[in-house]
């Protein structure tokens, strides 16, 4: 799994090029943590309307964290499906 941040989704938000995430990560799943969802909605809000493509293509799904060591948040199902999505 690909977890993105902020910067990278921002950036490709900004430039209109989420797809070429999904070119570039194709056979992977990709992720966002709820902290980057939230920074996502934030910048949103604050006027930064090129964010709302990637806020859309979350789905407005409550993403749930991967923990470092590897391991899955105990609603591990929900972060699965929105994953298969982005």
């Amino acid at each position: 799994m690909i977890l993105l941040d902020t910067n990278i989704v921002g950036t490709f938000a900004l430039i209109g090029a989420l797809d070429l995430l999904f070119a570039l990560f194709a056979k992977d799943k990709i992720g966002i943590s709820p902290a980057v969802y939230a920074e996502l909605v934030a910048g949103v809000r604050e006027g930064r309307q090129f964010l709302q493509s990637a806020v859309k293509l979350a789905g407005g799904w409550e993403v749930d964290a991967v923990r470092v060591d590897g391991g899955r948040s105990d609603s591990a199902s929900k972060t699965a499906n929105v994953t298969q999505r982005w």
